[in-house]
């Protein structure tokens, strides 16, 4: 898939490598790490040296993909912590679908629907749901389980997309469904790794917005609390549509709080507990996402009241 993608690459086989240090990690700006079934034989796919290294190279600031099958189980005996601090998740039990959906308002699974292998599944013969932790969203939940959560994205002092089902397993033949390609360009965008056409004249007007979202202030907070974001540019007067949306734990849009083309600058918006209809929601979990020049920044929230 990266390759499709065009986006160059190493590859690290552990069984012929051993396991990467973390300095072999720390000369990459982003990691994919394939932990294979851990459930087959019973092994740990991850030892200890490795999630060590895993931790190192997100405490300097990195990009990670991690992906397998029964990662969340295993991690849950080996080394809870890490789930917890590193993988902002908690195991929730197993749970399996042939199918799952997107999140509304995630970077990774906005709109899309998944469908593993038919048959066998191929090698995936165990499913798990785990719950978003801290400032994860969601990403996909299994069909007709919308709490059946099975994979998150992070973004804060590092950025992480954690799938506890093998990406691998992704069926790319399935007609209605989208494909593991689709995925992959989206955990790319996320990472802002994608690569496009370049020349060498420079029009400030099609300059890359870049911009920047705050922590909701209070948090948690009622009735009210306030979201700052920034948009900025390397020059000229660019100006793009920004929009800022919040959703429930479920992924349903609650209320549109920013639909417009804003110029660079500072901006802060409030948000006063009430859903599109300005009817006052109830106690619980919510993210907001700043999206602009189709790419999104979530954040997680809470209202108690």
């Amino acid at each position: 898939d990266l390759y499709r993608k065009l986006v160059p690459a190493d590859v690290w086989n552990k069984d012929s490598a051993g396991s990467p240090s973390s300095l072999d990690l720390n000369r990459y700006n982003m990691v994919i790490w394939y932990t294979g079934d851990t459930c087959a034989t019973g092994e740990t796919y991850l030892s200890t040296a490795d999630i060590g290294n895993i931790e190192q190279y997100l405490d300097n600031g990195g990009n990670l993909f991690i992906t397998g099958q029964g990662l969340a189980g295993q991690l849950q005996i080996q080394r809870p912590l890490f789930l917890q601090d590193y993988l902002h998740a908690a195991y929730s039990g197993p749970l399996f679908a042939p199918s799952m959906d997107g999140f509304d308002g995630s970077p990774i699974g906005n709109k899309l629907s998944l469908r593993f292998y038919s048959g066998s599944n191929m090698e995936y013969t165990w499913g798990e749901k785990i719950i978003p932790l801290e400032d994860a969203m969601p990403a996909f939940a299994y069909a007709f389980s919308p709490d059946g959560y099975n994979s998150l994205s992070y973004s804060g002092q590092y950025n992480l997309v954690f799938f506890d089902f093998p990406y691998e397993s992704i069926d790319n033949n399935s007609g209605r469904y989208d494909t593991r390609d689709t995925v992959m360009f989206n955990i790319l965008n996320f990472f802002g790794k994608m690569m496009t056409e370049v020349s060498d004249e420079v029009d400030n007007n099609l300059l890359p917005v870049g911009f920047s979202l705050e922590q909701n202030y209070p948090n948690p907070f009622n009735p009210t609390t306030t979201i700052k974001y920034t948009v900025q540019n390397n020059g000229g007067s660019f100006s793009d549509r920004i929009t800022l949306k919040v959703f429930n734990i479920l992924g349903r849009e609650v209320r549109t709080l920013v639909d417009e083309i804003q110029p660079p600058g500072n901006y802060s918006v409030q948000w006063d507990g009430a859903d599109c209809d300005d009817n006052r929601v109830a106690s619980g979990i919510y993210f907001y996402r700043l999206t602009c020049d189709n790419k999104s920044i979530s954040k997680k929230m809470i209202l108690l009241k």
